[in-house]
């Protein structure tokens, strides 16, 4: 909060934090070596330093006040702004989820009884927008004479509203069987497009059947049925096998490649909607953009796989942060 860097003596405490986490703490100087009298339960992980540095902006704006004078006439708000953070990580809950249209998450089964399964297919199948006619045609199989057994077509939109370096959207999922279409879209604005396009394509020729919607958190506290941990497992393993081989691994590599390179010109609200790029001219955007790279960094270490750490060092680059193991902390870093 004051701007100033101090080596303090610490021991038991440090092993269950790491580099980056936020203190809130007491330190007592004691002839040149600082200890630390008192400290929070809860270490504050870096994504929150943002916050902090503007309230540090503010605390700093009381020219009249200097040093711990300064610290104990915010007391009160320093632990209010504390225990509110701590709180937010105990009982995180869960978030509020979106798609990448901005709608929230709701898991919709649109579901249609059929006349003729293959027409269907036929006249749906150019909702896979930017594949193929081979491509949509695999999404089909048929028995030894050549007749349509069933049908998978998934719902795309060229272009992506939230990531501009995507190529397309995932729109939902159609599987025709038998004489039953049912198609699986994650939000209620999605559900009533698709119905309508569904509707004014066939008309008469399907008819709707009551629909299932299912939120996230009903999806999350309900168990799930034995076809449901079935159907699963066949997709882990299905994507597991497709994690598995070198093109693909390659094309995730430099996917998230692109994602991170467009990171650094996104505006982001906690750092009051500028970019990254521009944040880092002055000296308290610099550190929440140090801030949030360190929180990339930690949670790709959680990813599977692991975020490359030459994307890391490139996005470092970029910034012109450097790399924090030589460099030190950041400045102001106390």
């Amino acid at each position: 909060m004051l701007g100033t860097e101090a080596e303090a003596i610490e021991h038991s405490g440090s092993a269950c934090v790491e580099p980056g986490d936020i203190l809130f703490a007491k330190l007592v100087p004691i002839e040149g070596i600082h200890l630390i009298e008192g400290m929070g339960p809860v270490a504050i992980p870096p994504v929150h330093k943002p916050a902090l540095v503007d309230l540090r902006k503010r605390v700093g704006a009381r020219d009249s006040l200097f040093g711990s004078d300064l610290l104990r006439e915010f007391d009160l708000e320093l632990q209010e702004v504390y225990l509110e953070l701590a709180n937010s990580i105990l009982n995180s809950g869960l978030p509020e989820l979106r798609n990448t249209d901005g709608d929230p998450i709701e898991l919709h089964t649109l579901i249609f009884d059929l006349e003729a399964p293959e027409a269907v297919f036929d006249a749906l199948k150019d909702l896979a927008a930017g594949l193929s006619a081979e491509e949509v045609e695999l999404g089909a199989q048929r028995d030894a004479d050549g007749r349509f057994v069933r049908g998978e077509i998934t719902w795309r939109r060229l272009g992506n509203r939230m990531h501009k370096d995507w190529d397309n959207t995932s729109l939902g999922m159609l599987r025709i069987e038998g004489r039953r279409l049912t198609a699986e879209v994650n939000s209620a604005k999605r559900a009533a497009a698709l119905r309508r396009l569904i509707e004014q394509r066939l008309g008469d020729t399907v008819r709707a059947r009551p629909s299932v919607v299912q939120s996230v958190q009903s999806m999350l506290s309900r168990e799930p049925t034995p076809h449901e941990l079935s159907r699963q497992k066949r997709r882990e393993a299905d994507q597991a096998e497709l994690a598995a081989q070198p093109e693909v691994q390659r094309a995730m590599l430099e996917l998230t490649r692109s994602h991170y390179r467009a990171w650094v010109d996104k505006k982001i609200p906690a750092l009051g909607n500028r970019t990254p790029r521009k944040a880092v001219r002055d000296r308290d955007g610099r550190e929440a953009v140090e801030a949030l790279v360190a929180q990339i960094e930690r949670d790709g270490k959680h990813m599977s796989p692991p975020l490359a750490a030459d994307i890391v060092r490139e996005l470092r680059e970029t910034l012109g942060l450097g790399d924090p193991k030589r460099n030190g902390p950041p400045p102001g870093g106390s």
